[in-house]
């Protein structure tokens, strides 16, 4: 088994002790003590133990990470970003010249004739 696996088993054992110990003080079940220092031995000499566990444990991480991040950010989109622009296109707002933009030969985008001075760098916003 190599390196990065055997801490990967061994973070699993571990983390299995601190599920016990969390389980034996919040459920008042401190009989399950000695349970949880027998994984903490086997976890400290023979972490490959774990192994089976631990792929398990670690593919879900994976799934689970990969499906929240796309949910996140549509909830996130729709949530957010959607209705803002759903809300400036009814006010009329249109930042973005959209509406300007091909209609004739010139170019949509502005001039911004600005002298920038040291207060702007040291305060931008």
């Amino acid at each position: 088994m190599s390196k990065w696996n055997r801490d990967k088993a061994r973070d699993t054992g571990l983390a299995l002790v601190l599920v016990i110990l969390l389980f034996c003080h919040f459920g008042e079940k401190y009989g399950l003590i000695p349970l949880a220092i027998a994984v903490l031995l086997v976890v400290s000499f023979w972490p490959q133990a774990f192994g089976p566990i631990a792929r398990v444990w670690f593919g879900l991480a994976r799934i689970v990470g990969d499906k929240t991040s796309k949910i996140l950010l549509a909830i996130l989109f729709y949530g957010l970003v959607a209705p803002v622009g759903i809300l400036r296109r009814c006010l009329g707002k249109d930042s973005l010249q959209l509406r300007r933009w091909k209609k004739g030969k010139g170019s949509v985008f502005r001039k911004v004739e600005h002298r920038y001075l040291p207060q702007d760098l040291e305060r931008p916003y």
